[in-house]
């Protein structure tokens, strides 16, 4: 029995493995064909979108041509002796513009690189970033320059392609120039409005391969260069068309890449076919590997689930430990802490540093005569007053009822003063609204203390804060005073 069983695994491990053969064979027949169809294909798709694409630079590089024409030396003036003459100028590029669908403006640049005029928007006065300055200087003819900004660099303030065009030199001297912007935001959408299937993917890059814009969407790859070592081989041949077949390191997923370079522009139009669709067929013949592989994912997906609920609970656990529940703000413990960090910085490097004590006037009043909910209203409220006029590296902390305490690092006693005087005022003017009917006035008493060569702990500090706090409740309420 035992030999038989062991012959027919046999058998059946040997037609396996036959059918194996056969499938292999079968599939890698027409494999070739089918791939060569594919790379046609994506080669002479890239084409005719590269060519859609390169109009869009073209048409607005002649409109730049047609304005150059008409700008004159005061138009490069920042300020502008003659308001209205800018905005005729403004007016003048915002019509050009617009003949232009793709451009999201048209900005005029002086020898400063800074916009003395523009399309759309506000935005006199800003300046091109330096390095971009210094290749337009350095930049010779009247060649279009195109650079991929971000939105910080960008005069619009979004991201996206600014092309370029210098003023004709005088005496070989830089005299500024016309840009023109396309969104990268308007190159997605234009991108999205191409029919893709499943897996497809179509994308712009530079020829440095930094990724434009991508269908399906990867707006976390926008403006990052691509790892692909088979695009980086490419590019570097200097073929304008060409096709390869790689995984891309966006997805992992391996695709038929046509890729098509665009006339007189520094960017590639790749345009890939999911090899898995195009051989589906023959896929269908591994489906073991593919359940394997799905297994895996999901295994891999659980994994990240639990990793996740574990750093969620660890970072829950931490804010409690350092957060005032009501208040959603510092609690006395991290207050502590963080004051005794900054003493000893303070000390160590002979910085300044000053604190704020901050008691609600009358407090047990709103309580006793609104109800407790209507006294923890008016104590969260006062946590965002005090909160929105801190800077980011003060800590506002409640230490205890309706008290409050503030470290302000790097602040001398007047500054110290004048934050707590605002704070004060502020509530004095405001009302707290604790229902449709009820709104509640209050005011606050502060005690300031800055930090002195007799101060060696935190304690210290805060009784001096406490001290002055005190007498501001002596002396009337509603009053700062410093120790």
């Amino acid at each position: 029995m035992l030999r038989k069983g062991v012959a027919l695994y046999f058998l059946l491990a040997l037609f396996l493995a036959s059918l194996g053969v056969w499938i292999t064979l079968d599939q890698l027949e027409s494999r070739d064909d089918l791939l060569a169809e594919h790379k046609q294909a994506a080669l002479q798709t890239s084409k005719i979108i590269a060519q859609s694409f390169s109009a869009f630079f073209l048409s607005a590089n002649y409109v730049l041509s047609d304005v150059i024409d008409s700008i004159e030396k005061d138009d490069l003036a920042y300020p502008s002796d003659d308001p209205n003459s800018t905005k005729r100028l403004n007016a003048f590029l915002k019509r050009k513009a617009d003949t232009v669908p793709a451009l999201s403006g048209i900005a005029l640049y002086n020898k400063d690189c800074i916009l003395t005029a523009r399309s759309v928007g506000e935005g006199l006065g800003f300046k091109l970033n330096e390095s971009i300055c210094d290749r337009l200087r350095a930049a010779r003819g009247d060649q279009p320059h195109v650079e991929i900004v971000s939105g910080e660099r960008a005069p619009t303030g979004r991201p996206g392609i600014l092309l370029m065009r210098n003023l004709p030199f005088a005496d070989n001297v830089f005299n500024g120039g016309l840009t023109a912007g396309i969104g990268l935001a308007f190159l997605q959408n234009w991108l999205e409005s191409f029919p893709m299937a499943g897996n497809d993917s179509l994308a712009i890059v530079d020829t440095t391969r930094i990724l434009i814009a991508r269908v399906p969407p990867l707006p976390e790859a926008v403006g990052k260069r691509s790892a692909d070592t088979a695009l980086q081989q490419a590019f570097a041949s200097g073929v304008p068309s060409f096709t390869v077949t790689a995984a891309s390191p966006r997805d992992g997923l391996e695709r038929i890449f046509g890729m098509t370079k665009t006339e007189g522009f520094p960017f590639y139009v790749v345009v890939g076919i999911d090899k898995a669709a195009a051989l589906r067929d023959w896929q269908h013949r591994r489906i073991q590997v593919w359940i394997g592989y799905g297994l895996l994912l999901v295994l891999f997906a659980m994994l990240v689930r639990s990793h996740r609920i574990a750093v969620g609970q660890r970072e829950l656990l931490a804010r409690l430990a350092t957060t005032d529940e009501l208040t959603s703000i510092s609690n006395r413990r991290h207050f502590v802490d963080v004051g005794r960090r900054e003493i000893d910085r303070c000390t160590r490097y002979a910085r300044r540093m000053s604190l704020l004590y901050i008691d609600i006037d009358y407090f047990k009043r709103i309580n006793d005569t609104w109800g407790h909910p209507a006294g923890d209203i008016v104590l969260k409220e006062l946590a965002r007053e005090i909160t929105g006029i801190l800077r980011r590296q003060d800590t506002v902390a409640r230490i205890g009822g309706e008290e409050f305490a503030v470290i302000l690092p790097e602040t001398e006693a007047k500054t110290a003063f004048a934050v707590a005087e605002s704070l004060r005022l502020a509530i004095e003017q405001s009302k707290t609204r604790v229902n449709e009917q009820t709104e509640i006035k209050y005011t606050l008493s502060i005690g300031v203390a800055t930090l002195t060569g007799e101060d060696d702990s935190l304690d210290a500090m805060m009784q001096r804060a406490d001290a002055a706090l005190y007498q501001a409740k002596q002396s009337g309420r509603n009053q700062v005073v410093a120790s």
